[in-house]
């Protein structure tokens, strides 16, 4: 068996005289600074997050896009955003266009809650229904006024 276990990897045979040890409770080494890099990402990470807006030419799936992008980053660093945190936000940085959305879904639900999936879909068929209507709507022109015989 030894002569098998050091063919393989020397070191694991020198790990089975020594003994073995976990590195640490969490499975990862601890370095020095960690801590630090850490909290400097967190802090830049939650500028990111609070600079985060809707323009008002951007599609709602744009604007979604992005938010997967931070909440990862933020369970990359052990934290989560959870849902009515994301929904709050959302609420927050939506353009005018969607006030009249807004109003009704805060007199019927509570956004304390919602899950982000559900505000989304409610919101995505608002713009889609508010698209449509937009194109069907006649374009209004100036009637020729009559013109005077003097």
């Amino acid at each position: 068996m030894r002569a098998f276990i050091k063919v393989q990897d020397e070191k694991a045979w020198k790990a089975i005289l020594s003994g073995w040890s976990p590195l640490s409770k969490n499975g990862s080494t601890k370095f020095e600074g960690t801590e630090d890099a850490k909290r400097s990402k967190f802090i830049m990470l939650q500028t990111r997050f609070d600079d985060l807006r809707m323009t008002e030419s951007e599609t709602l799936s744009k604007f979604y896009e992005r938010l997967p992008d931070i909440s990862n980053e933020y369970f990359t660093l052990s934290e989560k955003l959870n849902d009515s945190v994301l929904v709050r936000k959302i609420v927050r940085v939506l353009p005018d266009r969607f006030n009249i959305k807004l109003t009704t879904m805060e007199e019927a639900k509570d956004f304390s809650t919602m899950k982000v999936e559900k505000l989304m879909g409610s919101l995505r068929t608002f713009e889609l229904n508010h698209k449509i209507r937009s194109k069907e709507k006649p374009s209004i022109s100036k009637e020729k006024e009559p013109t005077s015989w003097s």
